[in-house]
């Protein structure tokens, strides 16, 4: 848990890593150099690509906790829940609810032609 502590700390100072805003958000050459440079620096048995999936599983996580109802109809959330939903708020301003598509039923017989 303190490993995942100061991945978070480092997260918060390296804004490029979660703010599409930035210029170099995608930037294929730096990013992994930068997950890299934290695999090291924790001194985790993780390399730098199993860190960003441990990251956005974590991130994932949170933004399913936001969407959960509060009230007598929520299921009780656990610790880590709680913790997840903390130490992550600092990504609320960059994430944001992909709002769900439906599929529309048409008529075919109104837009069908036959023809002999």
């Amino acid at each position: 848990m303190e490993q995942q502590e100061a991945m978070v700390d480092w997260l918060k100072s390296n804004e490029l890593l979660y703010n599409k805003k930035f210029q170099s958000y995608k930037d294929t050459k730096k990013n992994p150099f930068l997950w890299e440079k934290i695999a090291e620096v924790m001194g985790v048995k993780l390399n730098g690509d199993e860190l960003k999936i441990l990251y956005n599983s974590l991130r994932t996580r949170y933004t399913k906790l936001k969407k959960t109802k509060s009230g007598d109809g929520a299921p009780e959330q656990s610790d880590r829940d709680e913790w997840v939903l903390n130490r992550f708020s600092f990504l609320t301003p960059f994430t944001y609810e992909v709002k769900k598509r439906t599929v529309v039923s048409v008529s075919i017989s109104k837009h069908c032609y036959i023809y002999n």
